[in-house]
């Protein structure tokens, strides 16, 4: 069951990348911004592998927060993208990792 909430989380976070991704092409920072966070927020620690795992996304977070309080909401939503970007790979990684030494 955890593991069900865990790839819905995955699947949720994925739809909020692609949205993001829209909205920088149409040039809505602000709406991008707010797709990217709730991206990472809905993906949450699930990408995490507290034996193996090195996560310095939480330090681009705070450049990318600094950003968007300068107002440079471009730049704080290309900073979010790669945050959101890395941390999904992280998942698919462990996942399928854990996956395939089931098998």
């Amino acid at each position: 069951m955890i593991e069900h909430k865990a790839h819905a989380d995955y699947s949720e976070a994925t739809a909020h990348l692609e949205r993001g991704r829209d909205q920088v092409g149409e040039r809505q920072f602000a709406a991008a911004v707010a797709s990217f966070k709730n991206g990472i927020q809905a993906l949450g620690k699930s990408y995490l592998d507290p034996s193996s795992t090195l996560d310095d996304t939480g330090m681009k977070l705070v450049l990318a927060q600094a950003k968007e309080k300068e107002g440079k909401l471009d730049t704080a939503s290309a900073i979010l993208e790669r945050v959101l970007e890395t941390r999904l790979s992280l998942y698919a990684s462990r996942h399928m990792s854990a996956a395939t030494s089931e098998q």
